[in-house]
């Protein structure tokens, strides 16, 4: 089974540094990256890809990257946009593909049967790259990636320009796909939930520092400073200032101020006798309401809310942040 293993990696690029001091992606896995623009997301996959240097150890398989050429890495990367012919049908795009990486001939039409069969995009192949919808150029892109049955994935936001719909059709495809081909996957992502309906790992990425790595429930339940707080749950931050909080009414007694305090829907909980919150909306979602508050905090209400409802708090599921950990 595939792994990837990216150790104490160090890149500067003027006056960017990106600096990762560990991680682990296995086979059939994906490792989520989320970051604000600029935070070093696509330089990380450049740098596992070799395309811009950079000092550290990345293992496929046990075996040192830096000793591998690029070209040679058994790394498919697949972007936004994939790079398309626009004149040219599919086929004879990943034909092209195949004969700039000098693939053996003989292997092409197999190759290419094999790639848009994994990405069912079969009955795409005489058609031309001008008339492919979004979802379908992107299945393209993915089969692009596949065509040297690569060990390792690097995704650079893959599904942001497609609607909805597509991005969860595409989403479970890719799944599948990595599944049973045993490929560790790198997913870069703007998007939350797009990020933890597909990845067994997040990372969050902040200005070239890996802030915090592990599996969706830790990151959201333990996140460890305010921005990795803002990225699991961005209306969650409460910031208390000398233990008293308009928001909740009374003095946090024990808590060092100033601090933040994350905030999650499932730390609010509805009461008899408890601290009367406005509601600003609440939404249906299957079988519930998310509830928002007019302080800003959310809620799973089992029931549509009156305007007013008495609130209590499930003191396990607060997180106290100081400022210096922001």
């Amino acid at each position: 089974m595939a792994s990837l293993h990216v150790k104490n990696l160090e890149l500067i690029q003027g006056d960017f540094e990106l600096k990762i001091p560990e991680f682990l992606v296995e086979g059939g896995k994906f490792l989520g990256i989320l970051g604000s623009s600029g935070a070093g997301k696509s330089t990380l996959l450049h740098a596992i890809a070799g395309l811009n240097g950079g000092r550290g150890q990345i293992w496929l398989d046990d075996k040192p990257l830096h000793e591998i050429e690029p070209h040679l890495r058994q790394i498919g990367m697949v972007f936004q946009s994939p790079v398309l012919t626009e004149e040219w049908s599919v086929e004879e795009n990943l034909r092209l593909l195949l004969r700039v990486k000098k693939a053996p001939k003989s292997s092409w039409d197999e190759r290419i049967r094999k790639a848009l069969l994994s990405t069912q995009a079969s009955h795409l192949l005489d058609a031309k790259a001008c008339v492919l919808s979004g979802g379908e150029r992107q299945r393209v892109g993915i089969a692009q990636a596949l065509l040297f049955e690569p060990k390792v994935l690097l995704m650079d936001e893959p599904f942001s320009a497609l609607d909805p719909t597509l991005r969860r059709g595409l989403g479970e495809m890719i799944r599948s796909l990595v599944r049973e081909k045993n490929i560790a996957v790198v997913f870069v992502t703007h998007d939350r939930d797009e990020a933890f309906g597909l990845c067994d790992a997040l990372m969050v990425l902040e200005q070239g520092k890996m802030l915090q790595v592990g599996s969706p429930k830790e990151l959201y339940e333990s996140p460890k400073s305010v921005l990795v707080a803002k990225y699991m749950e961005p209306h969650g931050i409460v910031k208390l200032e000398h233990g008293v909080n308009d928001i909740f009414g009374f003095e946090l007694e024990g808590v060092k101020t100033p601090c933040y305090v994350y905030v999650p829907p499932r730390a609010i909980l509805p009461t008899v006798l408890g601290v009367l919150w406005d509601v600003e909306e609440a939404h249906y979602v299957d079988g519930r309401f998310l509830v928002r508050f007019s302080n800003g905090l959310r809620a799973f209400w089992p029931k549509e809310p009156e305007e007013k409802v008495h609130v209590g708090l499930e003191w396990s599921a607060l997180r106290f942040l100081r400022e210096d950990n922001e």
